[in-house]
């Protein structure tokens, strides 16, 4: 059985299976009757012992949950400074198959509904030496779970698409193709210290066109959105901003009330 066919049988099974390896925790929280949901993904930088220890930082991060409907959370370190292993997605979901290992950290694929908006969320954190061959593998696992049946699959993640690891701007990269809308516009810092846009939300055609509020998606900049006026301790919280998009859950492109703007990042790069 190859690899895509495995996919394939996970997706058709509705597999629930734990972040095995992935490094990657998927919370989320009712709708709530609102008719957009917020869609978001946050390297945390080695959450680990002396993170969570830190209650001024756990206070930032517990109110930049609180902003999503559905947060993906990267660089989550068990005591012996590992990825762990065992975290529930509370969702249907399951680590991709790599049996050519072309990833160094498998992607989470999970699946969510929200009112009428039925989804697969693959999330990934890219190697960053090895971003210009995984994104083309990371194209290719989207195609595969994209099907008749679910063709909204959102792709987000530290992508580390940006800088030394890759040309952001590069038309021939497969990932670049047409079919790919990559929300989170090249020209904004999802990168704390180096201005970097290495994190990213793709969709697909279907997605893109239909669910996808234009111009929502955007860096959260938590520092501003709360105040943070000291550097170091915005460092101290991570040394990456979130990235989210907002969806139509019931066809109605409203904005929920309550929620903070976000920062700059809102066109379609």
């Amino acid at each position: 059985m190859t690899w895509r066919e495995r996919i394939r049988e996970l997706v058709g099974a509705g597999v629930l299976i734990a972040a095995l390896g992935a490094g990657v925790v998927l919370s989320h929280s009712p709708a709530g009757g609102a008719d957009v949901i917020r869609v978001g993904a946050f390297n945390i930088q080695v959450f680990g012992d002396t993170k969570a220890g830190n209650l001024g930082v756990m206070g930032v991060l517990a109110r930049v949950a609180r902003e999503f409907d559905v947060l993906l959370v990267q660089e989550v370190r068990d005591a012996d400074h590992d990825v762990a292993d065992g975290f529930p997605c509370h969702a249907d979901c399951f680590t991709v198959p790599d049996p050519d290992d072309r990833f160094e950290r498998e992607p989470l694929v999970a699946r969510f509904q929200a009112g009428g908006f039925d989804f697969r969320l693959v999330g990934v954190h890219i190697k960053p030496d090895d971003a210009f061959d995984e994104l083309p593998a990371l194209a290719e696992v989207a195609e595969t779970i994209a099907d008749s049946t679910e063709g909204d699959v959102i792709l987000l993640g530290d992508f580390n698409a940006d800088c030394s690891y890759l040309n952001e701007n590069d038309a021939a990269h497969p990932f670049r193709a047409a079919a790919y809308h990559w929300v989170i516009e090249n020209s904004v810092e999802t990168a704390v210290k180096s201005g970097c846009t290495y994190d990213r939300i793709v969709l697909l055609d279907g997605t893109f066109g239909r669910e996808y509020v234009p111009q929502s998606a955007q860096v959260f900049r938590y520092d501003q959105e709360f105040g943070i006026t000291d550097p170091g301790f915005v460092a101290r919280v991570s040394d990456h901003f979130p990235v989210f998009a907002e969806f139509r859950i019931t066809g109605s492109g409203r904005r929920r009330a309550g929620r903070s703007g976000g920062a700059a990042g809102r066109n379609h790069g």
